[in-house]
């Protein structure tokens, strides 16, 4: 499968999926969603769905995975209680949106910070069923808050201050 990016250099690159992954990585499980932490490193989320393959997986169900490109390994591959919806990267930490917005540790797939009384939709991947609208939300462009689209508004929340080691 190719994927159009626009290169650094200036110029769209056709970026394979083999080009991401090496093929399968052990992945054993439906990728729920993912997103870039930085230009190397890709969060990861899989879902209860599992493709039973004959191997021993290596990425299965329910985990958050973060993925680097130039080492072709997974850095770290860490359980997570619910499936995670759609991710946003805040820095070196990704925001799940499923049900309501939850600030997680790349590295440990801890809930670093939530929000329960913000709802946005209760999506388990970031993709399919139809009927259900995606999470509408932005992360600001210093990573201090995330607005979060909703029948009611935009609400705003200002996020704890990041981490000083690097996630993930």
């Amino acid at each position: 499968m190719a994927v159009r990016t626009w290169a650094a250099s200036g110029g769209v690159k056709s970026l394979w999926w083999d080009d991401l992954f090496e093929p399968y990585a052990g992945v054993d499980a439906e990728i729920g969603a993912a997103c870039w932490l930085d230009a190397d490193r890709v969060a990861t989320a899989s879902t209860q769905e599992a493709l039973g393959w004959d191997e021993e997986p290596v990425f299965g169900t329910m985990l958050l995975g973060v993925w680097s490109v130039g080492q072709r390994r997974w850095l770290h591959r860490s359980p997570i209680d619910r499936p995670t919806g759609t991710l946003l990267a805040r820095g070196s930490q990704p925001v799940s949106l499923n049900g309501r917005p939850r600030l997680l540790d790349a590295a440990t797939g801890r809930v670093v910070a939530e929000w329960p009384e913000v709802r946005v939709p209760g999506k388990t991947a970031c993709y399919g069923v139809e009927h259900v609208p995606g999470a509408v939300a932005a992360v600001s462009p210093d990573g201090a808050r995330l607005a979060v689209g909703g029948a009611d508004g935009v609400t705003v929340i200002d996020l704890p201050e990041q981490w000083s080691r690097r996630s993930g």
